[in-house]
Parts: structure tokens; sequence; C-alpha cells
């Protein structure tokens, strides 16, 4: 069976056609939309040099100006003056109402006011009587004086007495008595001292082998030791010291009644141990033996030394019964000397109370005068301001009497720029009136740059003034560079001296800089756009499509570093050989599609 192939002709020609339609269509469509598009002119992003100059505008200010202050209250009669005439220094500017100001007659009521017052508190001055302190002082002074006379024939009197009571033999005796008293004080003391310390070493011996002996006691079977080998030592006639093991005999001088040596403590009548110990003893028989030997040494001390400590307190008791005799003389003869002596005593407190009242008057007088000067002080400091405010007002009177003319006239050559009065307004004290412009102290003009501008510039650079076409030329010279306070950290202000037909309150546009320098990025001036956000500039950013490229306007901050006529450096995201939009026939924004210009590159 045969199969004959399908004729798909016809559809290879309707695809065909249909493709051939769309792209008609696609054409005639692009080509409509690029006709509605805003067609703009561009120009490219260039490099080299600018000759750059900086430019401002700014408002002359006039560098001195002189207000015209009324002194009164007054009332403007006539104004004599017009907004921009000139004036020269006593021609009249305001015509002024007669009588005196408020300010004059104000003035001279509270001069009035001050006098009577003055007057009062002159009469009002206080005065003081010191009559009753002054007493005081003088009754307290006399007092002082009899106290003074009595206490010293007190004194005479009971010196007197002394001298003829007192035994002068008597009271050496007494002296050596004391000292005599007080050596044989200090010996039974030294003799008592090495007594006890003997005394408690023995003792300690007999407690230990009585504690030894009681240990002992309690244990059976005692291991046997030797018995102790008694040495006794005892001292010669003439006091040398004999030692046997490690104790020595040694002995504590007395003295007696007529202070001669007579003994010592006896210490060498006691038991040699060497090295042997309590806790070295195990046999109950032999710690008994050592106990019997401690004690008999201890005994044999206390009698051996009773003696020398009774001669010792005997010599001791018979210097202060001696000292105590010689005393009890003397203190017969201090008493019949009581009676002198508590007059004498009398007489000092009485003269030690008439001095304190003589000094409590004294300072009670110096006290109430010290007040009654800073009261007086006071008052007068008082008097003396009032008459200083008197002599002010009175100034003040002389001043307003003097200024009370019927004019206002100039002082300065100058020309009128401000009147705020009218003929017929009452104005105050210090109210300016109207303004006068000197010329002669010349003009200025102040605007800001940035501190890239400012570094091309050096005070004295001579400006251009671009804006003004009549009158005399301006001249305009660079006389201060500083930072712009309302933006310290990138500006830069510049303020220019003026000279020439210029008038303050005018706006004038000033170049100045002819130095030049070489830029990467060179854009045309008229590129340049700004709002809210800043400068930019629209670049135009080609995309290729199957009908051709198309064009987008791309925004492109700049940062504008110097400016010529035509061009300006900037810092931007640019590259040499971008395109950027001068000028278009519609508005554009970036990332609006838009149509090059038939006669753009």
């Amino acid at each position: 069976m045969e199969f004959k192939p399908k004729n798909r002709d016809w559809v290879k020609n309707a695809a065909i056609i249909f493709l051939a339609v769309l792209l008609v269509l696609t054409f005639f469509s692009n080509t409509i939309m690029n006709r509605s598009l805003p067609e703009v002119a561009t120009a490219g992003v260039t490099d080299g040099s600018i000759v750059a100059k900086v430019r401002g505008t700014g408002t002359v200010k006039a560098n001195g100006s002189h207000d015209v202050k009324t002194t009164q209250t007054r009332e403007i009669r006539s104004v004599m003056v017009k907004v921009g005439q000139e004036v020269k220094t006593g021609d009249t500017l305001f015509v002024l109402g007669a009588g005196d100001s408020q300010e004059l007659e104000a003035a001279k009521e509270t001069l009035r006011d001050l006098q009577y017052a003055y007057q009062k508190s002159a009469v009002s001055m206080p005065s003081f009587n010191n009559t009753t302190e002054l007493r005081a002082v003088e009754t307290a002074s006399k007092a002082l004086d009899e106290a003074d006379k009595a206490y010293s024939d007190a004194l005479t009197t009971y010196n007197i007495m002394k001298d003829e009571l007192s035994d002068k033999d008597t009271l050496d005796k007494l002296s050596d008595a004391e000292d005599a008293m007080t050596k044989a004080y200090n010996t039974l003391i030294s003799v008592q001292a090495s007594y006890d310390q003997e005394y408690q070493r023995l003792s300690a011996e007999v407690v230990a082998w009585q504690e030894r002996v009681n240990q002992l006691t309690e244990i059976p079977e005692p291991t046997p030791t030797p018995p102790p080998e008694e040495v006794t030592t005892t001292p010669g006639q003439d006091g040398d010291k004999k030692e046997n093991g490690d104790t020595q005999g040694q002995g504590a001088e007395v003295l007696s009644a007529s202070g001669s040596y007579t003994g010592y403590i006896n210490l060498g009548a006691v038991q040699t141990y060497g090295s042997l110990k309590p806790e070295d003893v195990n046999d109950l028989a032999t710690a008994k033996a050592w106990l019997a030997s401690a004690q008999a040494a201890l005994a044999d001390f206390v009698a051996s030394n009773k003696t020398t400590l009774e001669n010792a307190q005997s010599v001791y008791d018979s210097a202060k019964a001696k000292y105590d005799a010689l005393l009890k003389y003397n203190e017969q003869v201090n008493y019949q000397l009581v009676p002198y002596k508590e007059a004498l005593d009398k007489a000092e407190a009485e003269m030690k109370t008439a001095e304190a009242a003589y000094e409590d008057a004294c300072n009670n007088l110096y006290f109430t005068q010290s007040q009654n000067d800073k009261t007086l002080a006071s008052a007068s400091i008082d008097l003396q301001q009032q008459a200083e405010k008197i002599k002010a007002a009175q100034e003040k009177v002389k001043q307003l009497s003097g200024d009370a003319g019927d004019e206002i006239t100039a002082n300065v050559n100058g020309v009128v720029t401000a009147i705020n009065v009218s003929a017929g307004d009452t104005v105050t004290k210090d109210t300016i009136i109207c303004t006068i412009e000197v010329p002669d102290m010349g003009h200025t003009l102040s605007f800001s740059v940035t501190n890239d501008q400012a570094q091309r510039l050096r005070v004295g650079d001579t400006a251009t003034v671009s804006n003004y076409y009549w009158g005399n030329e301006i001249v305009a010279t660079l006389s201060n560079i500083r930072t712009d306070p309302k933006n310290p950290q990138t500006n830069k202000e510049l303020t220019f001296e003026l000279a020439g037909d210029v008038t303050s309150g005018s706006e004038l546009t000033i170049s100045v800089g002819q130095k030049s320098a070489n830029y990467d990025t060179i854009v045309p001036n008229s590129a340049i756009r700004s709002d809210s956000n800043g400068k930019f500039v629209l670049a135009i950013e080609a995309k290729s499509s199957p009908l051709g490229n198309r064009y987008i306007a791309k925004r492109v901050s700049v940062e504008v570093l110097a400016s010529d006529d035509n061009n300006s450096a900037v810092v931007a995201d640019l590259s040499y050989g971008d395109y950027v939009i001068t000028t278009s026939n519609s508005p554009v924004k970036s990332g609006d599609q838009v149509r090059m210009a038939e006669n753009n590159p």
C-alpha cells in the first residue's frame, strides 16, 4: 500500500507571512514611540584644563552707618529729609514740638525727692553717749588699784613673818634627813628584791620535787637512782663569790644607819643538782631525798638572811623617824604662818577678781563703741549714697535741659538710607528715627564658597563685577577669607572691599581667580543640574535591542571643583567618552527613555 506525503508548504508560508507582518508592526510601533520620546542634546565627558573663576552673589553692605536716636520723649513736628538725600554735619533732620520732654520732667521730680530724702537722713543721723560704760571702766580701774595695793601689803607681811619664824639650820637638816631616808629606802627595796628572787627560785625547786614525789608515789617498784650530793657554798668575809656547779654564791649589800656596808643576802647554802632534773628521777626514795634536800636549802636560805633583812629595815626606820621629827618641827613653824598665808591668798584672789572686772568693763566699752561706730558708718554711707544720687540726678537734669532744643541735626556726612518716623509721631528715648550711611567708610560684599575654591584664592586678589552695567566701574578686592559660620566644615566666606559707584542693598555677582589646573572629568556647565539632594548630571546609558539601541537617562551626582564660562571640572562616577544631557525639548528625569538629537555624535 502506498502513502502519499502530506503537503506542508502552506504552513511555512503562513509562518513567513506572520513574521514579516510582526516585523513591520514592530518597526512602525518603535518609530512611532521614538517620535513621542523627549529629544535631548548631549556632550561628551572630556579631560583637560580649566581657568577657574570663583563666582558668587551677595548684597552690598556699607562699612559704616549712623543711627540717629532721640534722647527724650518728644513729638516729631516735621521731617526735613528724604530717603536717598545726601546730608552734611549740622543739617536739620527733624523739627520737634515745643515744651519739656517727659524725661526732663521726671528727672526734675526725682531730683526733688532725693533732696528731701537727704535732708531727712541728715537730721536723723544717730548720736551716742558712752558715759555709763566709761564710768564702769573708771570704777573697775580704782578697784584694781586697791586690790593690787592690798596684795602687795599682804605679800610683804608674809615674807617678814616667814623670815622671823623660819630656822635655816632646821631646813638644811630636814633636807639631809630626807636624802638619808630616800637612800635607806632604796637599799631596803634592793635587798628585798634580791631576797624575793632567790626565795622564789628555791620555792620553785621544792614544788618541782614535790610534784615528782607525788607522781612516783603512784608508780610501783621504782628504779633506784643515786642520792644527791650536797654541796654548800659559803661567802668569805671580804664578800668574794665561790662557785660550784651551775649555782653561784652572791650577796646583796646592806647599809647600816651610819651608811657603812654590813652584810649580804646569803645565797651560798643551796643544794647543787647539776644537770639532774626531777623528771629524770624514777625512784621514789631518791626523789624524796632530793625533795628533803631542796626543802632544807630553802629553810637554810630563809634562816641565814633573816638578820640581813631586819638590819635593812632597821636602817630605813631610823632614817624615817629622824626625818619625821624634823618635818613635824617645820610644820609647827609653818602653822604659825597660816594666818599670814591665808591673808595673802585672799588678797591675791581679790586682785584677780578686780582684774577680771576691769577687763570686762573695758571690753564692754570697746564693744559698745564698735557697734556705735558701725551704726554711724552705715548711716554715713547711706547719706553719701544719697548725695551721689542727687549729683547724678542734677547731671541728668542738666543734660536733658541742654538737649531740649527743637531740632535734631545730622552728626555725620552721608546719605539717608532709612526714615522710621512721620510728622506728628511721638517717639520715646533711644528710638532710632533714621539711618545715615557713611560712604567714606566704604562698602563690602560677602558670599560663601567651598574650601577647595577658597584654596585657589589669596587676600588681595582683584575681582570683576558681572552684572553691573551702568555708572562708574566698580572695583572689588578680596579682603578676607574666613570659615563660613553656617557651614564651618565645608565652606569659607569671602569678603570683598568695593570701590566705585555702589550703594548698599544692591546685589552684585562677582568672579575672581585666574589660575589654570588640569582635571580628569570635565562636563559642560549646561549639563549640571541641582535639586534638594545636590548637584547632578543626566548621563546617557545605551541598551541594545533587536531593533537598535535604546537610550536611558541616568542620574549621576557630581561635585564641582572648578568652573569657567563654559565648562566645569567635577568629581563623579563618569569616564572619558561618556555622554551627558545638555538640553532637551521636554523635562527629563532619571530612568526616562530619550531619543538623541539628529546632530548628536
